[in-house]
């Protein structure tokens, strides 16, 4: 018993913890949802019920179809089949941009239509999982009980599930990824790499909702204030770094017609 005890209290690489939190997050949205589920074939996504009373999963899933079967249009997630004569934005409706996106070029290509909605909820899953993983290893723990502990909480927070019928909002990957960046001691030290990591991350979480870009904003910015602080960091590059943060945020939501849609 001591010697398992002993072994699980060892540090593990990074490789072995991201290969455990991918595992646990996964075997546990296999087991929540199902496997047909998981992954969209079985009959509960031909009409899904939601999970609360708070919002409708059917709501996400007609703006995800609005958005993909419509032709191509300027701003980029403009639809016309809501909001009357002048339409409406598809972010309206939860629909979560990136994966629609990309089941829209999917289609544009092949002429098939997929929904990519279940694929990505179970993905937040483990993506929560390894998130919060990696945040605690960079926090200082590293050893496996640490690693499945926290891949365990990070896959069943009581947040995500409340959020199971709001899909993009279960998205807490995002900013915790950018925390465990900002907290890294190696990436504090390479402040380049650092920069890149968050400002994609930044980049990420404005076209998934702007609730979560603001919160991984706040941590990107809190990294670079950091690095400037312990002069890591030059006053012109954090300036730039911060002000591409704001353009990261400005650009995309132009794109999206986030401050041009009714």
């Amino acid at each position: 018993m001591l010697g398992l005890l002993s072994a699980t209290t060892r540090d593990i690489g990074s490789r072995a913890a991201i290969v455990f939190s991918l595992a646990i997050g996964l075997i546990y949205a296999l087991v929540l949802f199902g496997p047909d589920a998981a992954v969209g074939i079985g009959p509960f996504w031909n009409l899904p019920r939601s999970w609360s009373q708070e919002i409708d999963i059917k709501v996400a899933l007609s703006g995800y179809y609005w958005f993909v079967l419509d032709d191509w249009r300027w701003p980029l997630l403009h639809i016309s089949q809501a909001g009357g004569a002048s339409g409406s934005n598809a972010v309206f409706f939860d629909m979560v941009p990136p994966v629609g996106l990309i089941a829209k070029i999917a289609r544009t290509l092949t002429g098939n239509t997929y929904n990519l909605l279940p694929i990505y909820e179970t993905g937040v899953f483990v993506l929560n999982a390894v998130a919060l993983a990696m945040l605690v290893r960079s926090m200082g723990q590293r050893s496996a009980l640490a690693t499945v502990l926290a891949a365990f909480f990070g896959a069943t927070a009581p947040v995500i599930h409340h959020r199971s019928d709001h899909i993009v909002l279960m998205s807490h990957y995002v900013f915790i990824f950018a925390l465990s960046a900002a907290v890294s001691p190696a990436l504090r030290r390479r402040v380049n790499r650092g920069a890149a990591i968050v400002l994609c991350l930044c980049l990420l979480s404005v076209t998934l909702n702007l609730y979560l870009y603001v919160m991984t904003a706040a941590v990107a910015a809190a990294y670079f204030a950091r690095a400037f602080l312990s002069g890591r960091l030059g006053a012109a590059p954090a300036v730039l770094c911060i002000a591409a943060i704001v353009a990261i945020g400005s650009t995309v939501a132009w794109i999206f017609g986030l401050a041009s849609e009714p």
